[in-house]
């Protein structure tokens, strides 16, 4: 089966005033397809020039003598236009979002040959429709009727109050602004010969529907041209549809459509929808083949990953016939581009990427938000200038940066990380070139508007870009990057002469916005090899094999929804594009790519996560279910291997030998009971997590602040009475003081903000209930004696050295001394609850298999009592455990537990055990049976689990 532009090409090329034909065609690829044809009809032959070849846009543009002015300048224009029309108007910060959609609707309404006035006027003006709308059909009517009835108040009429503050108010005041702002604008962009697309199309749709010559017009444009063939087009606007009659009623222009296969022909599918509009307006110039022509062999193949679908691409390819050029990978998603060229098989050495490679998925782009990020989240104190830890790390983990960096700057990231602090001083950071380039407080007002500080921005970013252009010049292995540092120089040079008086933030996005709509092309040769392209990249193209990747619903066809100031009921009264247009065209797309296709393959996600649904195409559903086609379904799936079992982990001479020089504590003990590979990497390896920056205190570091004020608080002198206590709980102002400086020293921060001054809250009133306790503990006339605070205590046992820090160590009974620990988490009362007759229940339970049952506290209270008969400062005094439970400060009386000397018998005894055990070379590092006790590991991801 010959392709349709190659038919095109045998059937023009047969006739002698092929020269002196100019074809059009829908988009540049087709246009480079159809030359290919002519190239090999002219082999063997004498060689004749390329006729004149257009694109439908480049010809509209060709024929106005009109270029398209860029969208940042035709906004500008916009906004000045919408200032002179409103006194009250919002800022450009606010206005530049929502000027692109009104740019939009302006497009739409040029090239659909819309009447402005009476569009924008009608919801003012209902009895204007019923007197000129006449030529509406009743549907069209119907739509209208609709939206207007939004907008009646009781009685009947309209309500229009301009001085409204509701949404229909307020939309309808700027409804009313928008005729007289289309007016005024296309009068401004005349005078300075700007114009937008639709501009352009409208101009000359225009002039000759006033009368004026189209053979005139066409022959000034293409001089020596006596005819046009039109190929390959679908869906006209009104200003095409114009001029195409115009030019066919003066015997200038064929017309080529590709409506061979029954699927399009089916009146019951979208893709049809245009169709008999089209050739009854424009007939065929010439029938096209369809001998031959059957559906394809199709597979539908479920994939549960993205990547997996690329990865299939060596298994389809196999399969595929013909040479490379005949077979086409269509990406409706263009994220997946780079995992299908890393699965292509080296075999296929030409391939062509006609797609080009979004600067959205750049290492350059990325590098651009987070520089933006950087300098929005700036922070000034009185000691200088301050960045967030957030943005910063996503700065230096920039793969652009990593390899630029010197030593010296390398040093100082590695201090930088493993200080983890929320926010970091400059003075920390501008040390070395790159850095120092970085590091710079740029938007020092970030609620500025102002000119000279978006040519601040211009001059950083321009510099930083500049600095890693150089770099990728001289690597030579990141071209692509380069090519994207290339284009993002230009779109700051291009914002750089605007003068922006923009909001830093509003500024940042525009630059978003701008960098977002570039795309690099790959190089290749367009004519040879495996073709991979975009859906919109297909049109008038065939391919003998066709596989289309992601065939999801809301994928292909694309779900779209455009933004518009148009409500939907008037798009379609008044004959503008809606939905019902996006799925005709899309479903066109499709089918006319599949019906000269020898095999088609149509892979599918098959995942239902977030936003995915995990269906596949609604064109999967209508093969098999409307037109009644034979589809071969498989799912893929990767082999299943076993999992190798977790083996122990042996125990070395060094191992043993580590641990009798190092020290113990109560927490590595507890974790040789949950978990002894925890141990073992926590005790004999000595790994440690490194500091994670927190956006909120997390328990621990509420825990650590909350010890922290009550250190304080108990630091001034040796004892206190009732009445100093209670004068510490009445001065606020002072708790509060301590407590935001703990705060900020747990977080490495410079201020408080969010769930932090929740939990400032909380940390306050812990204080407060704890230093009510501690008054109402004291009996009139005596003291509260404070022999310790955040003690360091060792004690030697069993050949081991034991460590710990008590949080508070005091006495208000002679006789008697309190080992007090603040406890912010969980409490079980049968932890702390330790007597002889219950002694050796909850040593059992320490010393057991159930890590869920195992008491947290005991082990603690059992070290805590060695420490103290081996501190002389405390000989002689009976020891008594306070447990300072903040979720008991709301409910009960805190207890004080006495000790218990059965329980330091049996403790001793076991833990004695226990120590031999550790010490055996023959007893391995063993892994928990419980796996819940995995799920909070550290050292979750080198264990294995």
């Amino acid at each position: 089966m010959k392709a349709f532009l190659q038919q095109v090409a045998a059937h023009y090329f047969a006739r002698p005033d092929i020269l002196q034909t100019c074809f059009v065609f829908p988009n540049r690829r087709s246009l480079v397809f159809f030359r290919k044809y002519l190239g090999e009809l002219v082999k063997g032959g004498k060689p004749i020039p390329t006729p004149p070849l257009f694109t439908i846009s480049d010809f509209f543009c060709q024929v106005s003598g009109k270029g398209v002015t860029d969208s940042l300048s035709l906004l500008l224009e916009l906004y000045q236009c919408y200032v002179k029309l409103n006194p009250a108007a919002e800022p450009l910060d606010e206005f530049v979002f929502w000027g692109e959609v009104l740019l939009g609707d302006f497009d739409d309404i040029d090239k659909y040959l819309v009447n402005a006035e009476s569009l924008f006027s009608n919801v003012a003006d209902f009895k204007a429709i019923q007197d000129n709308f006449s030529y509406l059909s009743a549907t069209q009517r119907e739509a209208i009727e609709h939206f207007l009835s939004h907008f009646r108040d009781a009685r009947g009429g309209l309500s229009v109050n301009p001085e409204g503050t509701d949404v229909k108010a307020r939309f309808l005041r700027l409804w009313n602004l928008l005729y007289p702002l289309y007016r005024d604008f296309r009068a401004v962009l005349q005078d300075k010969d700007m114009a937008y697309e639709g501009m352009v199309y409208r101009e000359l749709a225009s002039q000759l529907k006033e009368g004026a010559s189209v053979a005139d017009i066409l022959r000034e444009a293409f001089p020596g041209t006596e005819g046009f063939v039109f190929v390959g087009l679908n869906a006209l606007n009104e200003c095409e549809r114009t001029v195409l009659k115009k030019m066919r009623d003066a015997g200038l222009a064929q017309f080529v459509w590709d409506f061979v296969s029954e699927q399009i022909q089916d009146p019951a599918n979208k893709a049809s929808l245009y169709m008999r509009g089209n050739l009854a307006d424009f007939p065929q110039a010439f029938p096209l083949e369809t001998e031959g022509i059957r559906p394809p062999s199709i597979q539908v193949i479920c994939v549960p990953s993205a990547v997996g679908q690329a990865k299939l691409a060596p298994q389809i390819l196999a399969q595929c016939k013909g040479e490379p050029v005949e077979t086409a990978f269509i990406l409706p998603d263009e994220n997946q581009l780079l995992p299908l060229l890393s699965s292509i098989p080296p075999e296929s050495s030409s391939i062509n990427v006609t797609m080009g490679y979004p600067m959205s998925g750049s290492a350059v782009f990325t590098l651009m938000q987070a520089l933006g990020q950087l300098q929005l989240r700036l922070r000034q104190r009185p000691e200088g200038w301050y960045f967030y830890y957030r943005p910063l790390r996503e700065v230096l983990s920039s793969g652009l940066l990593r390899n630029l960096l010197t030593p010296q700057e390398e040093e100082v990231v590695s201090r930088v990380k493993a200080e983890a602090k929320y926010y970091i001083p400059v003075a920390d950071l501008r040390q070395g070139p790159l850095l120092s380039l970085i590091f710079q407080p740029v938007v020092q007002a970030p609620s500025e508007a102002s000119a000279a500080q978006n040519h601040a921005i211009e001059d950083y970013l321009s510099q930083i870009i500049g600095y890693v252009g150089r770099a990728l010049t001289a690597g030579g292995d990141m071209l692509l990057e380069l090519d994207f540092a290339k284009r993002c120089h230009t779109a700051l040079n291009i914002l750089h002469a605007k003068d922006l008086e923009l909001l830093p933030a509003t500024y940042f996005r525009l630059l978003e916005r701008m960098l977002q709509g570039i795309s690099v092309p790959f190089r290749g040769e367009p004519l040879e090899g495996l073709q991979i392209m975009g859906p919109l990249e297909t049109r008038a193209l065939d391919f003998r094999n066709v596989i289309i990747l992601n065939a999801n619903e809301g994928v292909f066809p694309r779900r779209s929804f455009n933004a518009s100031f148009i409500p939907p009921e008037l798009r379609k009264g008044f004959g503008l594009p809606t939905y019902e247009y996006q799925d005709s065209v899309w479903a066109y797309y499709f089918y006319r790519l599949i019906q000269r296709a020898e095999k088609l393959w149509l892979l599918y996600d098959s995942r239902t996560e977030g936003l995915k649904s995990g269906e596949e195409s609604r064109y999967i559903k209508q093969l098999e279910y409307h037109f009644g086609l034979p589809l071969q379904r498989f799912t893929a799936a990767a082999p299943l291997h076993p999992v190798q079992s977790e083996t122990d982990i042996p125990k070395t001479a060094a191992d043993i030998q580590a641990l009798r020089e190092g020290h113990l504590s109560a927490s590595v003990l507890q974790s040789y009971l949950f978990c002894q590979a925890k141990f073992y990497y926590q005790a004999v390896k000595r790994l440690e997590m490194p500091d994670q920056v927190e956006e909120s205190l997390n328990a621990g570091m509420l825990g650590n602040a909350f010890h922290a004020v009550m250190q304080e608080l108990y630091s001034d002198k040796p004892s206190f009475s009732k009445a100093d206590i209670q004068g510490l709980a009445a001065d606020e102002a002072m708790l509060r003081r301590l407590v935001r400086a703990a705060v900020l020293k747990e977080m490495h921060s410079i201020e408080v903000t969010g769930r932090n001054l929740v939990l400032e809250e909380v940390i306050l009133d812990y204080v407060k209930r704890t230093l009510r306790h501690d008054a109402a503990l004291l009996p009139a006339g005596e003291q509260l004696r404070i022999l310790g605070l955040e003690r360091f205590m060792e004690t030697q046992f069993q050949g081991f050295r034991f460590l710990g820090y008590v949080d508070r160590i005091d006495s208000y009974r002679k006789g008697e001394v309190r080992i007090v620990d603040y406890k912010t988490g969980k409490v079980q009362e049968e932890d702390l609850m330790i007597s002889d007759d219950n002694a050796a229940a909850v040593v059992d339970k320490l010393f057991g298999p159930n890590n869920q049952a195992r008491p947290k506290i005991a082990l603690q209270l059992f070290l805590y009592g060695l420490f103290a008969h081996d501190a002389k400062d405390l000989a002689g005094m009976k020891l008594v455990n306070a447990i300072y439970s903040t979720s008991w400060l709301y409910t009960r009386d805190l207890p004080e537990v006495r000790e218990s000397a059965e329980f330091t018998r049996l403790m001793k005894e076991r833990l004695t055990q226990l120590l031999q055990e550790i010490t055996d070379p023959a007893v391995p590092f063993s892994r928990t049976s419980d796996l819940k006790t995995c799920e909070h590991c550290d050292f979750r991801s080198i264990c294995g689990r």
